[in-house]
This record gives C-alpha cells, structure tokens and sequence, in this order.
C-alpha cells in the first residue's frame, strides 16, 4: 500500500513513453462528426431529398414516348385473307392544368430538402454537446481524482507520524490501525473511481470510434465557462435559432402543401397528349406520316365523397403539426429556464465553494502542524482531512455543473459548435477559466486509462 501512491506518480511518465494519444476538445469534436454514423446516414438522406427536388418530379414537365408497333390478323374462309398494320413514331403526354398540385408538390419537395438539411445540423449539434459534455466530465475526473490522490498523500503522511508516535510510546497501537485503515479506505475509493472513470472513457472511445482496447488522454484539466449568459439573449437566440424548433417549422409547412395538394382536385383538369410518326400497311394504303394529337378537360364531378375526406385529413394534420410546434416551444423554453437556473446557482456555488476551499485547505494545514506536536487526535485530524476533500469536490462538482449547463443551453441556441473555436465569444462576454481553487491542478495528460 506505501508504494501505491509511488505507482500512481509514475503513470503518466510511463504513458507518455507508450505514446499514448492525447485529445483536446476540437479534435474530439471534429472525429466525433467526421465518424458519426448517425450523420452519415443522415447526409445520404439529405442527398436523396436533393436528387427529388426537380421539376420533373413534380409534374411540370411533359413525358416522351418514342413508340414501334406492328399488328396484324390473318383467317381463312371462303378464302385466305390477311391484314396488317404499323405504327412508329413520338409521343408526348402532359398535364397542363391540375389546379396547383404541381405547385404544391414542388414547394413540397423544395420543403423537405431543406428538412433533411436541418436533420444533419440538429443531429450535430447534439453530438457536439454530448462529446463537450463527456470531455468536461472527465477533465472533472480528474480534478476529483487529483483531490483524492492529495488525500491519499495526506493518510499515508497521519500513518507514518502515528508509527512513529506508537513505536517511540506516545500514541497506542488502535491509533495507528485506524490511521493505516484511513489510508486503505482511502486507496480503495480511489481504484473504484478511476474504474469509473475508465468506463466513461469507453463511452467517449465510442462516439470517436476509437478501438476499445488503445489508450486515450484529455488534453485539459480546467473547465472554462463563459463569461455571464443572459437569459433575455439566450431566449432569443433559442426562438430564432433553435434547429429542433425549425424542424417542426418545417413539419407544419409540409403539412400545409400536403393539404393544398389534397384541395387542387377541386379545380378542372387539362391533358395534352400528341403523336408524330407514321402509320400505314405493308402494302397498298393509306399510309399516312403526320401529327395527332388531343386535348382532355376534365372536371371530378363525384368521386363517393373522397376528395372531401382527404382534404378534412390535411386539415387535421395541419392542425396537429401547429400543435406539435407550439408544444415543442414550450418544451425548449421549459429547458431552457431549467438549465438556465442551474448554471446561475451553480455560478453562485463556485463563489462560495472557491472560498469554502481555501479555508478548508489552510484549516488543513494548521491541523497537521497541530497533529504533528501531538496537539490533534487522530479523529480530529481525520475530520479536518474530509473537511478538506469534500469542499474540493463541491466545488469542482459546482464547476462541471455549470459547464454542463452552458453546454445545453449553447445546444438550445444551436451554438454548440462554437466550441470548435476557443477564440469565438459572439454568445457571451469573455471566457473565464476556472481551476476550481486547487492548488497543483494536474498537468494535462497526467491520467490516461484504458
């Protein structure tokens, strides 16, 4: 056990010689994207729906037919006869008239192309903040574990004043067993969360579609916040910007073209249709080389009432994606003062956690020089030692959460890729990092699991 904390110091040394990877937030971000499979899919719908956004594809463009045809009949009574016939030519067929069907189909399609461009964007924007968040989660992690080693360090320090004290007499042998007890409990937390923080590593290796067997490392080991966010911009922003909320812009407008599609058979209809080519017989006439051609208009007089169903079924669905808009508003404005709430508490937490910190750290140090004279318990300075450990993690607890915060509420203003680029501060004031108030924050790089 007294050579763990040894082991542990010498880690990063000997990751660092194995040539271990190290990842800052932009490389996770851009290999995140690059190797989503989820965006990819979406990129060859996003390529369909732009194929299908044509003219042609909606109607407005005529159909051309080049047509071969021979036919002929031969019977015999009384006396032998035969007939027949050929045909070649080019034939054209076309709509000129259905309401505003063809008008609507192509605002149709012009609408769904710009949907599955939303799809794509939405889709990344949500795999940024995810990975930002994961990222930060483990630059917490590492604070955390940081805090916890230093806590370690302090146990195997109380274990060998009290082996000290108990072989010179001055303190029992239960003294000593409690204090190398601290120090195992203490040593044993610390694998359970470096397990856990391996774990949330496998998560990170997936969304990279790293191997799961190789060695990562973060680059980072403070968590940067913005500068102050205003809720009043952020509502702005969200209502303008939101791609979630485009979307279902977009559902809504489709609905509408689908019911002006279902409302054009209410109006005549008028098809063109010619012929250019030849005709005749093998033999004698007539053998004729021309132009026909015909004109239909039409009006749907009675068709057992189903027009009016489909165009009642549009209205309703249109009436469903306004719904469906509004209730999503609501949704993301609900989110949106969620999380809000939680990154200003947080940002007050820091405050008084930066200050809980330092008074616990310099508490901490009187108690070792009083436990050193022999003026301290052991309990007592056990008590100081959590005292010390806990106020840092609240207050690297207090930093992630109010990372984590901005983080959705910059996916909520569909800015989440802004952190692509640390010098780009158009959503907020400038950046402040923050290395939560502990002295000796690791280097960057320090822990890399599996």
């Amino acid at each position: 056990m007294k050579n763990y904390l040894t082991l542990c110091g010498l880690l990063a040394g000997h990751l660092a010689a194995q040539g271990v990877p190290v990842f800052t937030l932009q490389d996770c971000i851009v290999r995140a994207v690059e190797q989503s499979f989820d965006i990819q899919m979406l990129h060859n719908e996003q390529e369909a729906a732009r194929i299908n956004f044509a003219r042609g594809n909606a109607g407005y463009l005529p159909s051309v037919t080049a047509i071969a045809r021979a036919n002929g009949e031969a019977w015999q009574w009384k006396e032998a006869a035969r007939a027949e016939t050929y045909l070649a030519g080019v034939g054209i067929e076309w709509n000129a008239f259905d309401g505003y069907k063809k008008r609507a189909i192509y605002e149709w399609l012009r609408e769904t192309k710009a949907k599955s461009e939303l799809s794509v964007s939405q889709t990344a924007e949500r795999l940024i903040a995810e990975v930002t968040a994961l990222y930060y989660d483990l630059v917490r992690r590492r604070l955390t574990a940081h805090n916890m080693r230093k806590s370690i360090m302090l146990s195997h320090y109380r274990l060998r004043i009290a082996e000290e004290k108990f072989w010179l007499g001055a303190t029992s042998r239960l003294e000593m067993l409690q204090a190398e007890a601290d120090l195992n409990a203490d040593s044993s937390a610390y694998v359970v969360y470096v397990e856990e923080t391996r774990q949330l590593k496998i998560k990170l290796k997936q969304r990279l579609h790293i191997p799961f067997g190789q060695k990562i490392s973060i680059a980072d080991s403070v968590i940067p916040l913005r500068g102050y966010l205003d809720i009043e911009e952020m509502r702005g922003r969200t209502l303008a910007q939101n791609i979630g909320l485009q979307i279902f812009g977009k559902n809504r407008t489709l609905a509408h073209w689908e019911r002006l599609q279902a409302e054009s058979e209410r109006y005549p209809y008028l098809n063109i249709s010619g012929r250019y080519g030849y005709s005749g017989v093998p033999y004698g006439s007539p053998n004729r080389i021309g132009l026909t051609y015909e004109a239909t208009l039409g009006f749907r007089i009675y068709d057992g009432g189903s027009r009016r169903r489909r165009e009642r079924t549009a209205e309703l669905q249109e009436n469903t994606r306004d719904l469906e808009y509004q209730r999503y508003e609501q949704q993301i404005m609900a989110d949106l003062h969620t999380l809000y709430s939680s990154y200003i508490n947080n940002l007050d937490l820091i405050k008084m956690e930066t200050a809980n910190s330092r008074l616990a750290e310099e508490k901490a140090g009187l108690a070792i020089e009083q436990y050193q004279r022999g003026q301290l318990s052991s309990i007592e300075m056990r008590e100081f030692q959590r005292t010390l450990l806990e106020s840092q993690n609240r207050l690297v607890t207090a930093l992630y959460q109010a990372k984590y915060a901005e983080v959705y509420i910059m996916e909520l203003c569909a800015m989440a890729a802004s952190y692509l680029n640390d010098d780009d501060n158009a959503a907020a004031p400038s950046p402040v990092s923050i290395r939560g108030g502990i002295e000796g924050a690791p280097p960057a790089g320090e822990e890399a699991q599996k």
